[in-house]
């Protein structure tokens, strides 16, 4: 909570806390939030807020334990993740303060990403399993969120690195039933879209890579169907990179192939997508990249 800008603001306008308060709460409420930094309740402070012309949002939008910072924090990291700036979500999350006091989904998403990261940086993958499990199975239980699909198509990520094909595709195809379910509802009626996005593009991903072109196919064209329609531009850039690679293992001809590369070249300079500007460097060299 931004004391100091509250009372800055009620000096500007000629305030006294006296006056602030009058009608509102008592001066001995009001001094106490300013000096000891003691809140008063949500009605008293919105409408000690709306005398100042301040609105709650902006008195919390530095506070690293409020909702509007956390969800500021919370989304660019996950942005930065999906166009590989793993400098930049690693200072998201040493900016963000996650405790039991922190809402369920805050506390999800902040385990769901700091497990991503920890995954591409190859850390330890007991580290990374831990971080997927506290929201597999402890903080969504009843496997009601995205934030429980997510989190197992994480398991299924680590798995499949660690060669336990059993694990991961028993884990792929939990997910993969949950996104099926989701063919039968039209594109503008599904919830939490971007969070079905990425698994679309973990699912294409992964059945590309173990030879199941028609499944990869269908997941990366759902998720581009997804990405135009809410527009969405920030994921397109590796749903085209996987595309590509599955034109190649089809055996498409060079015109088709080349045209999705330079899909994948717009939408990740746009972007400033660094993994898949690489992987199109790569293709003009005659290159093959691993599609990280």
């Amino acid at each position: 909570m931004d004391i100091n800008r509250f009372v800055s603001r009620r000096k500007e306008l000629g305030f006294s806390q006296v006056q602030l308060a009058q009608g509102i709460c008592t001066q001995a409420t009001l001094s106490k939030f300013e000096n000891n930094g003691q809140i008063p309740s949500l009605n008293i402070l919105q409408q000690l807020c709306n005398r100042l012309g301040l609105s709650l949002d902006e008195l919390s939008q530095n506070d690293k334990g409020s909702i509007v910072y956390l969800n500021r924090q919370l989304k660019q990291a996950e942005i930065d993740l999906m166009i590989g700036n793993l400098a930049a979500v690693q200072k998201c999350l040493s900016n963000i303060s996650i405790n039991s006091q922190s809402t369920l989904i805050h506390q999800m998403q902040f385990y769901l990403i700091r497990g991503l990261l920890k995954l591409l940086l190859d850390h330890d993958h007991e580290g990374v399993i831990t971080d997927f499990k506290l929201v597999t199975e402890e903080l969504d239980q009843e496997q009601s969120t995205i934030w429980y699909y997510l989190g197992q198509a994480g398991l299924a990520l680590v798995y499949d690195r660690e060669q336990n094909a059993i694990a991961a595709k028993e884990r792929f195809k939990l997910v993969a039933t949950y996104v099926d379910q989701l063919n039968d509802t039209a594109v503008e009626n599904i919830t939490d879209f971007e969070y079905v996005l990425a698994i679309s593009y973990i699912l294409g991903r992964y059945y590309w890579q173990h030879g199941l072109l028609p499944t990869a196919e269908n997941y990366i064209k759902f998720g581009l169907q997804l990405a135009r329609y809410h527009h969405v531009t920030y994921f397109v850039p590796r749903l085209y990179m996987v595309q590509t690679e599955i034109l190649k293992a089809q055996g498409a001809d060079l015109l088709t192939i080349q045209a999705t590369i330079r899909q994948a070249a717009v939408f990740a300079e746009f972007n400033h997508n660094q993994v898949v500007q690489k992987w199109v460097q790569e293709q003009g060299k005659g290159e093959l990249y691993d599609a990280n």
